[in-house]
């Protein structure tokens, strides 16, 4: 990741002073503030687990709060983790940048990564090239994510279509664990889907 200009290191800087003032915690700044369960959450998957395991917890949180109310939504999840600015979260919204089908917000998520100085893993710098097309049909994809040079997948995705518009009816994550199910998957699966008529054919 490039080093942020003085424009946008300023930025940031302000950024810090006005959430200071309003009680927000400010990351680094402030290391003894507490840490947001839903960051505690992602720390643990990033520390521990595969980076197919980040990918099916965004995509299980982004479904938690996909039809959630005025007090938990997409744009509240969003805020958790611009607000607290650490590798943990910066992970999560380099993702977030691709799973998310809200325009408005992806544009957030893309404006506050280019004032982060943490940096992104590889296989989250460029999710899309993870991306390989393996089949399709008028009603199925099915999906290969690949890291560059891997020797095997780490993941097949199969989802269902309706053959009318090519909307994702439901689809699975291959190996199979408690987030790899529909529709925990979904926004996982949605976005691969999405990116698969550009992606090379295995």
């Amino acid at each position: 990741m490039t080093p942020p200009s003085d424009d946008e290191r300023r930025r940031r800087e302000l950024r810090a002073r006005e959430r200071s003032r309003r009680g927000h915690p400010v990351g680094r700044e402030l290391p003894g503030a507490a840490v947001p369960p839903v960051v505690a959450r992602l720390g643990e998957v990033l520390a521990t687990g595969t980076p197919l395991d980040a990918l099916l917890e965004v995509s299980a949180l982004l479904h938690e709060v996909g039809g959630g109310s005025a007090e938990l939504d997409t744009r509240w999840l969003v805020s958790a983790l611009v607000e607290h600015d650490d590798a943990v979260t910066t992970t999560a919204l380099a993702v977030l940048s691709r799973l998310l089908g809200d325009d408005v917000l992806r544009a957030r998520v893309k404006r506050e990564m280019r004032l982060r100085e943490d940096p992104v893993p590889g296989w989250a710098a460029d999710l899309d090239s993870l991306v390989r097309l393996a089949g399709r049909t008028d009603q199925t994809v099915l999906i290969e994510l690949a890291e560059p040079l891997a020797l095997r997948p780490m993941a097949h995705l199969h989802a269902r279509l309706d053959p009318a518009d090519g909307r994702v009816l439901d689809g699975r994550v291959v190996p199979s664990g408690p987030l790899s199910s529909w529709p925990g998957c979904g926004p996982l699966v949605r976005w691969a889907v999405r990116v698969a008529p550009t992606a090379a054919a295995t």
